[in-house]
Formats: structure tokens, C-alpha cells, sequence
């Protein structure tokens, strides 16, 4: 879509392209749409929600009633409510339960959606739908209903995401923290002081040319990713001036007349 016509596109238009990403991002995380209102919904739900959506896991509406018994009640809910405010469009998931946690998503239509349009790649919005509603939502239905939740190690205690991302190399944790808003909060907690273990593991105590991290405002990811830039800076010299000194070899070699 063009620019220009996104910007000034109405609100409701940006709310559906919202609706459409998160129903995808739902059911491609496992859920299914609840088109039934469940009767019992005591949840604390937004009072200024625009449009609601449920939906729920197909393990729990497996065995269909047949029509020969009363009809059974409904499964565990997820129920999605969205809302529109000026530009901030805002989708909130939580469980059909009283006292349910409300998992978030808050975009702005002239910010990131309409950086993502602009883009043309949407698939940032679906990884912070994925991370900021679809996976905690999992979490909680599966335990309402009484099943095994998804294997995530965003699940473990925090001592042992630790653990975990100690071990792992320096490029794995930053992958590790853009697809996981809570492992990216925890590798930056002061209290693990995470970078700055990964950074002497990987780098030890060495001096680094200029020390430009030595302003107080540098923290230690910033100084791990200077080092890391600065040595793949200089094996990507050392590999170029490799191909030249082989290119005027064989070039010599070629101009070398037969005897």
C-alpha cells in the first residue's frame, strides 16, 4: 500500500489489518477461533473494546457432543478485545475468567505499522504478537485446561535461563533476545550483569584500540558488539588483502611467457 494513502487511511482500516495479523499469528501459534459467546464470561473485560474475538485450543472441543446429551460448557477461553484511541489501536488477550492476566499489544497507525507498511514486511508486528499475546496466552489456557504447556524456555525460572544463555555464544544471546521480549529484559538485567560475563568469556580482559567504551554511558552489550564488529572488520581486511595478493599471482603467472 502507498504511503501516503495508509497515512491518511481511517483508523478502523489500520484496526482490521491489527485483526487480520493477530488472527493469523493466533492460529499459526495453535489456537482456533470460538465463534460462540460463552454465557459465563466473567472476565475483567475492556470497557471501551471496539470489537472481541475468542478462541481456544483444538485438543479442548475434540470430542464433539453428538446431540443425544445436553450440550456440553464451554472449553477455556482466550478472549482478544481491541481498541481504538486517536492513532493507538490496542489489542488485550486474556482468559474468559474473573482475576485472568491481560497480555497487551499497543501499536501506533502513523509509528510502527505504518513503518512495517512502509516496509512492506510485517513480520516484526507478527513476532511481538507472537511474543507479547500468542505464547503467554498458550501458557495460560494450557494450564486452565489441565494440559501439558508448549516447551519454551521462556517457561524455566529465571535461574536457569541464565544458565542457558551463559552458555551460548555472544551472536546466539543477541538472536535470543530480538525474539523474546523477556529474555532480552533479563540479559540486561543489572542483577546478572549477563553481557558482561559474555563479554570476558569471549573477549577476556584485552585492551581495545581507542577504548571508546570507557564513557560511562557504555554498557556492556555495547562493548561486546564493538569488539565483535572490529574483529569481523579486520578478518574481512585480512580476507581481501588474501584475494588481492593471489589475484596479482595468478595475473604474474598468466603474463609469465612459455618457454
Amino acid at each position: 500500500m502507498d504511503m501516503e494513502v495508509w497515512l491518511k487511511s481511517s483508523v478502523s482500516m489500520a484496526q482490521q489489518l491489527l485483526v487480520s495479523e493477530i488472527h493469523a499469528t493466533f492460529i499459526e501459534s495453535g489456537f482456533m477461533g470460538y465463534t460462540e459467546t460463552p454465557i459465563d464470561d466473567k472476565s475483567d473485560s475492556c470497557h471501551c473494546c471496539t470489537s472481541s474475538y475468542y478462541y481456544t485450543l483444538p485438543a479442548l472441543v475434540a470430542n464433539n457432543n453428538d446431540g443425544t446429551q445436553p450440550p456440553p460448557p464451554p472449553p477455556p477461553l482466550v478472549q482478544v478485545e481491541f481498541q481504538a484511541s486517536g492513532n493507538l489501536l490496542t489489542a488485550c488477550g486474556h482468559l474468559v475468567r474473573k482475576d485472568s492476566n491481560m497480555h497487551s499489544l499497543c501499536l501506533d497507525k502513523s509509528g510502527e505499522l505504518a513503518a512495517a507498511i512502509n516496509r512492506g514486511d510485517l513480520s516484526e508486528l507478527r513476532r511481538k504478537i507472537k511474543d507479547g499475546m500468542c505464547f503467554p496466552l498458550l501458557i495460560n489456557i494450557s494450564e486452565e485446561a489441565g494440559l501439558t504447556g508448549p516447551s519454551s524456555l521462556s517457561t524455566l525460572p529465571d535461574e536457569l535461563k541464565i544458565v542457558i544463555m551463559t552458555m551460548v555464544p555472544g551472536t546466539t544471546l543477541a538472536v535470543m533476545e530480538c525474539v523474546c521480549g523477556s529474555l532480552r529484559s533479563l540479559s540486561s538485567s543489572r542483577d546478572y550483569q549477563l553481557w558482561a560475563t559474555k563479554f570476558r568469556q569471549e573477549f577476556g580482559d584485552r585492551e581495545v584500540p581507542f577504548r571508546p567504551f570507557e564513557a560511562p554511558n557504555w554498557n556492556w552489550k555495547e562493548r561486546f558488539i564493538y569488539i565483535a564488529r572490529d574483529r569481523k572488520r579486520r578478518r574481512d581486511d585480512e580476507m581481501s588483502r588474501m584475494g588481492e595478493v593471489r589475484r596479482r599471482f595468478l595475473a604474474l603467472r598468466m603474463r609469465r611467457p612459455s618457454n
